[in-house]
């Protein structure tokens, strides 16, 4: 599982988490949170900002990209909390923790995954050394 995705995961369980604690309450001051978010997401402007036209460019692309992240972001965020609002009765806290810790668990793991493969390259490497010595050794020759 991509680091990305089980980040998008975490986020959405905490916006379901905060849909649940406010099942009771009003949510007009989360929705009017999230549109501030929003408005201010799409309200900035990188471009332009120099005379050098390659550069403007590159702002120009750098400033979609984190348009488009900061308005998913929002989004995510948005459903999640009226979906935790609307259906408290799915996510309970001890399933959002349960969940987290697996996700952390499985994050852990991946990113382990390819140091324990070149760990066991290693001990592969050390064992046929290891076994070349003791057949040298008992074949009456001096192997280096």
């Amino acid at each position: 599982m991509r680091i990305i995705s089980i980040f998008i995961t975490v986020f959405l369980l905490a916006a379901f988490a905060i849909g649940i604690s406010m099942a009771d309450n009003d949510m007009s001051d989360i929705n009017l949170a999230l549109d501030n978010a929003s408005i201010i997401a799409t309200n900035f402007s990188l471009a332009n900002t120099t005379n050098n036209t390659y550069a403007n460019g590159v702002l120009l692309v750098a400033e979609k990209f984190v348009h488009f992240i900061t308005v998913s972001m929002v989004e995510i965020m948005r459903v999640g909390i009226l979906f935790g609002h609307d259906n408290p009765d799915y996510f309970t806290p001890d399933f959002i923790i349960g969940i987290t810790k697996l996700l952390i668990w499985v994050m852990i793991v991946s990113m382990l995954i390819v140091p324990i493969m070149y760990f066991l390259g290693f001990l592969i490497m050390i064992a046929i050394w290891v076994i070349s010595k003791f057949k040298g050794r008992k074949n009456g020759k001096k192997t280096d």
